[in-house]
């Protein structure tokens, strides 16, 4: 098939400043000024009653890409492949004088095909390797080349002509010795890299599983599941031998260990919890008694996601039906494997403490637990705000931040730094902090904090899969059923979003919504899954159309 797209050099970013970029006419250079202003002044027109994904009023304003499209764009603007194509927001790279800076800068490295809907993808630890989900098995490539390493299926499992198995989430170990997937068969398997071998079968769930993630010291395995339920693993029981600790204290959860923790939405401290607000403005007593939200824990089955869609096998992702049920959709570890964050069906983001508590955390009201009755793991937040079902979860390296991508078109980033999330090894707030104690809040402190939505971004056309934050903690990177990809900007959501009067522009959601800086697209269909290099800068990118790409990128 002829693509519609033409094969261009790559136009790069002019930078008018004096003394940089190549000598230009001053009469093409005055002109060229003259042009990007006026498209920046006219992205900024205005229409009434424009409103986020969320329903919330923008003031008017028409968020990027708003009218643009790569036919009107002029070439400082856009970057072209022969079948991909980046757009950049006027009102984030050009200057007051004209001036057009470099953000970001994708190209597309490797386009890898597959036999089926690619439902998920994700780096190594060390970036050299890829692993996709598809129906039916699970394949790693190499990075650098783009080859095949190898392709893994059960064999036990899919034999003969029988029906479709999705791989709907992977996940490798730190130390890179292991790939753990999870299946609609209910199944997690850890596979032995090396042999190319199932070597243990985790059990348990009741539905389809979506998401995997292990801790950062190796230990635990969190999986999240269709039945409303996220399950702890301890992999150092199970599979033998010991992680080292790289930093992290993820100290064992409570119970038997060659059994896994069971994190429900039904726990019982929901009853002495508050509901928190949509953006966490309203005064909260967190010492006080909260109701129990409405169908918690009610229905007995979640309609699975659709990878494929009413029209068949082009991975069309389609809305499940039911937002009283909260399955979990999307599962995120904290750097310093104390919090599990879970996505739900029910558009609510659940947060537990895996760690057991002390006496002195404990709310006053508590009874207090015998030496031999260790805590459980609690649920202590239920983040309201998005409007239809969290697909996609993520925290920051820094543990600042947890950012969230919804059927509701919109992506959020929630302030979580009352936890005093302990940094990953390597972050940038790791290094400055190097030599010097964290001290997280005191139970008193944490108590009387809360997680606030600080920034939401908005545009996306279509239902928002998947998300991911960059390794230098920079950019949120979302995909989308639209079949874009965006890039945002975490650094100013993070800076200015808590300042209710300040923001981004006059009248686009009163300083909470905020714009993508660039978008990306490439995919014939749904961009179901993301990730970005944990050490490089590289992105994948999972599609309904049968292939997963892998893409480099240059930031300022």
């Amino acid at each position: 098939m002829t693509s519609r797209f033409t094969q261009h050099p790559t136009p790069g970013f002019l930078n008018l400043a004096p003394g940089r970029g190549r000598a230009q006419d001053p009469d093409q250079v005055s002109e060229l000024v003259d042009t990007l202003l006026k498209l920046k002044v006219d992205s900024c027109q205005t229409i009434e009653n424009v409103q986020s994904p969320a329903g919330q009023s923008t003031g008017g304003v028409i968020p990027f890409p708003g009218m643009m499209d790569l036919v009107n764009a002029p070439p400082e603007l856009k970057k072209e492949g022969s079948d991909w194509w980046a757009l950049y927001n006027p009102r984030k790279v050009v200057s007051a004088v004209g001036v057009v800076r470099e953000p970001v800068d994708v190209s597309l490295v490797h386009k890898l095909v597959h036999e089926s809907v690619v439902c998920c993808v994700k780096f190594s630890a060390d970036g050299k390797y890829l692993a996709t989900g598809s129906n039916r098995s699970t394949q790693i490539y190499d990075t650098q080349s783009g080859q095949k390493v190898c392709t893994l299926v059960d064999e036990d499992v899919v034999t003969g002509k029988q029906g479709d198995l999705y791989i709907r989430s992977v996940c490798f170990s730190p130390c890179g010795r292991w790939l753990a997937t999870g299946a609609e068969d209910k199944v997690v398997r850890i596979w032995d890299l090396a042999k190319r071998k199932i070597r243990s079968v985790f059990d348990g769930h009741r539905q389809e599983i979506y998401a995997l993630e292990f801790s950062l010291d190796g230990r635990l395995l969190v999986s999240g599941s269709g039945d409303k339920t996220a399950r702890v693993w301890d992999v150092t029981v199970v599979l033998g031998g010991s992680h080292p600790d790289n930093g992290s204290s993820s100290s064992s959860v409570v119970g038997d260990q060659t059994q896994p923790t069971v994190l429900t939405v039904e726990d019982s401290l929901a009853d002495e919890m508050p509901e928190l607000d949509v953006d966490g403005d309203e005064d909260v007593d967190m010492e006080g008694v909260g109701k129990k939200e409405s169908g918690e824990g009610e229905g007995d089955s979640w309609e699975a996601m659709d990878v494929e869609g009413a029209g068949g096998r082009q991975g069309e992702v389609g809305a499940p039906e039911r937002l009283a049920d909260p399955g979990i959709t999307s599962i995120a570890v904290s750097p310093d494997g104390r919090y599990v964050a879970a996505g739900s069906l029910d558009s609510v983001i659940r947060l537990w403490d895996l760690r057991p508590r002390s006496i002195s955390e404990l709310p006053s009201s508590s009874v207090l637990p015998s030496s031999s009755s260790p805590v459980s793991p609690k649920l202590i937040e239920r983040l309201k705000g998005h409007q239809d079902s969290v697909y996609s979860v993520s925290f920051s390296r820094d543990g600042r931040f947890l950012v969230s991508a919804s059927l509701d078109k919109g992506v959020r980033v929630w302030d979580v730094g009352h936890l005093g999330i302990v940094p990953a090894p390597g972050s940038p707030q790791q290094l400055e902090e190097a030599g010097m104690s964290v001290v997280p809040p005191s139970p008193t402190t944490r108590r009387s904090l809360k997680t606030r939505c600080i920034a939401q971004f908005v545009r996306h056309r279509d239902f928002v899969l998947s998300v991911a934050v960059s390794h230098d903690g920079k950019w949120v990177v979302s995909g989308s059923k639209d079949r874009g990809v965006m890039w945002w900007e975490l650094g100013a959501a993070g800076e200015t979003g808590g300042d209710e009067k300040g923001g981004e522009r006059e009248g686009l959601g009163g300083g909470k919504d905020r714009e993508a800086v660039c978008v990306l697209q490439g995919h014939k269909n749904s961009v179901i899954s993301i990730d970005l290099s944990p050490v490089g800068n590289m992105l994948a990118t999972g599609s309904g159309d049968w292939q997963a790409r892998i893409w480099t990128y240059k930031t300022e």
